[in-house]
């Protein structure tokens, strides 16, 4: 079972899924991921992946740092 959460309007919906329909998720999941990232470097896009426990304001300063704009 997951619980799955709106961000937009708090609403939470649970469902569940067999481990098979978990793992084609996963693996769509990284198939879109790698074809961002083919997408963005082809274009010379710079592409930052983080997960949602670290804090935005964090990932934006190493962001800054990795560029030079801050220390």
């Amino acid at each position: 079972d997951v619980e799955l959460q709106c961000i937009e309007s708090g609403q939470r919906r649970k469902l569940t899924i067999t481990r098979s329909e978990a793992r084609a998720y996963e693996q769509a999941v990284r198939d879109w991921n790698a074809r961002l990232s083919g997408v963005c470097a082809a274009s010379g896009i710079g592409l930052v992946s983080t997960t949602n426990d670290v804090p935005f304001d964090t990932v934006v300063q190493n962001i800054l740092r990795r560029g030079g704009l801050v220390s």
